[in-house]
């Protein structure tokens, strides 16, 4: 099973930054995931949430902003103090610190609108298509995704069951079908006992890639890893990835 550290190592290091990318790459997370987001003059940046408030204490809209204001903004303090000169990084610089062999998987948290920034992004890195992986909630908006890069793997994300949003029902036929009507590659899911190894062998039968997210509880993972999940989000991926080789799970 592969380990996918969320939002970088973030349980550590403040959430989707250079420091908890860059640590998570020492703690040899097979990939990182992070979110991105673009700026009113065509930046992608780094962000979960809509605004920043709940990052860097200081409340502004990044759709409405532009990166030299967001650029400005301390993004680590909320975290530790150690950290209070992390930022809200570009995704360009981001894309620099990818080790050969490793995935980036970027959760697009806006609409279409930021596929050409994207675009711009990916060509001036020139990375191999598979090292390169998106993911998002919007069918639709994954679906003109997958058509901008077609050799990328394309990921739908879905809600746990019983989490608002959630599929309904919450099964493996429903998400195929979502996956096969936009010519994508795979799911990227919530965690639930609904993730089960019937679940897990009929996504895999079906051919497409899988992603669960996030577990921290090494008792979860070891489910997972048992029932043949492929990848699993994590915000501790060196504690992770320790507790299943432990058990002889990697």
């Amino acid at each position: 099973m592969k380990i996918i550290a969320h939002r970088g190592a973030s349980q550590e290091a403040p959430e989707n930054t250079l420091s908890s990318v860059h640590l998570a790459w020492q703690e040899k997370a097979d990939g990182v995931e992070v979110d991105v987001r673009m700026t009113a003059d065509g930046k992608v940046v780094l962000l979960h949430d809509s605004n920043t408030m709940r990052t860097t204490r200081h409340s502004m809209e990044v759709a409405d902003q532009t990166w030299d204001a967001i650029r400005l903004l301390d993004a680590g303090s909320w975290k530790s103090p150690r950290f209070r000169l992390s930022t809200i990084p570009l995704l360009r610089d981001i894309l620099k610190m990818l080790p050969p062999g490793r995935q980036m998987w970027i959760e697009i948290k806006c609409g279409a609108e930021i596929i050409p920034a994207l675009q711009r992004d990916l060509d001036v890195q020139r990375l191999p298509p598979q090292s390169i992986g998106f993911l998002g909630f919007s069918a639709h908006v994954m679906g003109q995704v997958k058509r901008a890069f077609p050799k990328h793997p394309v990921f739908l994300n879905v809600e746990a069951q019983g989490r608002i949003g959630a599929p309904q029902p919450w099964t493996a036929e429903v998400m195929v079908d979502a996956v096969r009507k936009n010519m994508l590659d795979g799911l990227s899911v919530g965690l639930s006992d609904a993730v089960d190894e019937a679940f897990i062998a009929r996504i895999r039968h079906e051919g497409l890639g899988l992603m669960g997210w996030v577990s921290d509880d090494e008792h979860v993972a070891l489910r997972l890893a048992r029932a043949g999940l492929p990848a699993l989000m994590t915000n501790r991926p060196a504690y992770i990835r320790h507790r299943l080789r432990a058990h002889g799970a990697l």
